[in-house]
């Protein structure tokens, strides 16, 4: 219920003023409270904003490094008939020398029109509506009672349905694109249109539950005569396909695709080979492991600083959070200057943080049971600096080189081993990185939410969602109170003015009628 708020005309006093400065005394405990409930957004967007960190580090970088293929980098060299062939090794290529000779390559079945299917000397718009073509094209549409007859074909049995009066030429060409394992193009110059096998070597279709094996493109007129009588195809003409026929280490063999991948390497076959034909020979890519190693250092450093940057942040607990009075007597810069130190150090000495510090440490350091004498990051020449570097690692490379040289696998056996996934001593470094920051990211999930949680406290189930929960229901409570005890401010001061006004008239009523002795 609203309260009539007297200006203060009788008394002459400033009524607002006064219940305000009466009702700043009255708030300090909420604007108190209001405070608290600032730390705590500040401390759960810190928590996020290094469960962000974390989590992308885990995620897009962490990974890689757990895997074999990241530090089993091969290289390879084709000599002989260089030009024939290309190769890529995978991570399980073995290293050693592989021949392989080009006999052929394959190929996709092809088609295409036997002559021209537009009329010479009239202009065909492939955009049309086939009917409004009929007279520009060499092959007809039946009607039926003045309306034109669907008609349906099949390309390596996929069923394609056309209505000239609704579709255009372009729409059959996408259609065949889109729903067979044919390409088609229309060369508006010749007029002919063009089918080729999406895949080379022998096409495998199902007709009827079976699969039949095919050298050529099959073509059906279904209902009608599109194919045969609009497009000119000759279903039983064309170019048929052929599978790569080639020889690798003395064994000849055939693929249905010019690329594929044998014993760790992927083989793209581009031109018959001559003489002896390609030699490819296959080693350890020294120089990417190095660089994909100096990588995972540069990474890891990165996080691990931004962990002890926030953990080990000053904080200023003179500067409180500023409540909205506050604000409105500082500039702008003041309040930035004051609120950048306002927020720092409220995760200094964090026990999450404290804990993912310790482990990344501990998990960098711990040697893995390989059985080798390279067992550890230190084997390698990655050691950390000063103890005050807290846990910075700094590479030997000379060192690095060395071990790749003496065992090509030493660093994927000390990164990227599973292990048993509880022993650390079974687990590569990598792997123990990314079971630990697992837990980091699920304590920061407990204590503070998901980084993309609602920021409503009651939609936040974590331990600091339910602090601010709490804390806003106190708030909402003291505000109603606080508008309670400034409405009983207000009807106060008016029954004051009220009766001073009555006084005010009272006395001149006297005054006017007694006050001249008469």
């Amino acid at each position: 219920m609203a309260v009539s708020r007297m200006s203060g005309l009788a008394s002459g006093m400033d009524i607002d003023a006064m219940v305000k400065k009466m009702m700043s005394a009255e708030r300090k405990p909420v604007d108190k409270m209001s405070q608290q409930k600032q730390i705590l957004q500040w401390q759960r967007d810190d928590y996020r904003e290094m469960n962000t960190k974390i989590s992308t580090y885990r995620s897009d970088k962490l990974s890689s490094y757990r895997l074999e293929a990241t530090f089993s980098v091969k290289k390879a060299e084709v000599s002989g008939s260089p030009d024939s062939i290309s190769v890529t090794p995978t991570g399980n290529a073995e290293v050693g020398s592989t021949t392989i000779k080009v006999t052929s390559l394959a190929t996709s079945a092809s088609n295409s029109s036997a002559s021209s299917i537009k009329v010479t000397d009239k202009t065909f718009d492939p955009s049309a509506t086939l009917g409004s073509q009929d007279d520009n094209l060499l092959g007809n549409f039946t009607k039926t009672n003045g309306v034109y007859d669907k008609q349906t074909f099949k390309i390596n049995g996929t069923e394609i349905t056309i209505d000239p009066a609704v579709d255009s030429f372009n729409d059959v060409v996408k259609r065949i694109n889109t729903k067979t394992n044919v390409t088609t193009l229309f060369d508006s110059v010749t007029g002919k249109i063009s089918f080729s096998a999406k895949n080379t070597g022998l096409t495998n279709i199902s007709t009827d539950g079976k699969v039949t094996n095919m050298d050529k493109i099959q073509f059906n007129d279904v209902k009608g005569d599109f194919l045969t009588n609009t497009l000119k195809v000759t279903t039983a003409s064309g170019t048929a396909a052929q599978n790569a026929v080639f020889t690798i280490n003395g064994l000849e063999t055939t693929r249905d695709s010019n690329t594929f991948t044998v014993n760790g390497l992927k083989i793209t076959l581009k031109s018959p080979t001559t003489g002896i034909g390609a030699l490819v020979s296959v080693q350890t890519d020294v120089d990417k492991i190095v660089e994909n190693v100096k990588s995972f250092i540069t990474d890891y450093n990165e996080i691990l600083k931004a962990v002890n940057v926030k953990n080990s942040e000053a904080r200023y607990r003179d500067y409180t959070p500023l409540t909205s009075e506050q604000k409105t007597d500082m500039k702008e810069d003041d309040i930035k200057l004051w609120e950048s130190k306002a927020k720092s150090g409220l995760l200094k000495n964090d026990t999450i943080l404290t804990t993912a510090s310790s482990n990344m440490r501990f998990d960098m350091s711990t040697p893995i049971s390989n059985g080798s004498k390279y067992n550890s990051m230190a084997s390698l020449g990655i050691s950390t600096g000063a103890y005050t570097e807290q846990g910075k690692l700094y590479l030997d490379e000379e060192k690095l080189r060395a071990a790749l040289a003496a065992d090509p696998e030493s660093v994927k056996n000390i990164l990227t081993p599973v292990g048993d996934g509880t022993n650390k001593s079974t687990m590569g470094v990598a792997q123990r990185l990314y079971s630990d920051l697992n837990k980091t990211i699920s304590s920061f999930k407990q204590k503070a939410g998901l980084p993309s949680a609602y920021d409503s406290s009651d939609q936040d189930t974590s331990l600091l969602g339910a602090q601010l929960n709490r804390i806003n229901k106190e708030i909402n409570a003291q505000n109603k109170n606080l508008t309670i005890i400034e409405n009983r401010y207000y009807t106060q001061f008016s029954a004051m003015e009220s009766a001073i006004n009555k006084y005010n008239q009272q006395s001149s009523y006297i005054s006017q009628n007694f006050g001249s002795g008469k």
